[in-house]
């Protein structure tokens, strides 16, 4: 008997594609910036604990503990979405997991979309002003398609998920 794969397992396939394709770029910037900037900040944030202006050590300290967190909040989504495409998990998992998709990818939709309509309705854009002095942020501008195609794919990864829940509600009413 050959089980065919149900609308949410199949949106967990292409999550778990894309998520492999998205973390080529993320480990390549993070060998060439993110861990050393985690290694200066390090030092930085343990040295100034001892220091009169601590609280700037632990402001650095948060925010290295934080982006620790987003990834390896994100590499297990991942993990979830490869098990969930392979038929491993059951209702209140496979709820739970587009739930966490939902606000994970909503944290940064809704920021890039106002940071899009703002630039696109008054030509204005935040991050005009710095790119003068860093070719980074060049990058991840408004303008930029980088910065579209991210807040395109955040919004679908926002959508998607709710499609995904009420199919798993059809499919358990039809069986």
């Amino acid at each position: 008997m050959i089980l065919r794969k149900t609308y949410s397992e199949t949106l967990a396939g292409l999550f778990t594609i894309i998520d492999c394709l998205l973390l080529i770029p993320i480990l390549y910037v993070g060998i060439l910036y993110i861990i050393p900037m985690f290694v200066y900040s390090g030092i930085f944030a343990f040295a100034s604990l001892f220091s009169k202006h601590y609280v700037f050590g632990i402001g650095f300290f948060t925010i290295c503990l934080a982006v620790s967190a987003i990834f390896v909040y994100g590499v297990r989504l991942m993990n979830g979405y490869f098990k969930h495409s392979r038929g491993k998990l059951d209702k209140n998992e496979v709820d739970r997991l587009w739930i966490s998709t939902i606000v994970f990818n909503a944290i940064y939709f809704f920021p890039s979309l106002y940071l899009n309509l703002q630039c696109w309705l008054t030509e204005k854009c935040f991050l005009d002003s710095f790119s003068n002095s860093n070719n980074e942020l060049k990058a991840i501008s408004e303008f930029s398609i980088i910065f579209i195609l991210l807040t395109m794919w955040w919004a679908f990864a926002t959508i998607a998920p709710f499609t995904a829940l009420l199919s798993t509600e059809t499919n358990d009413n039809e069986q």
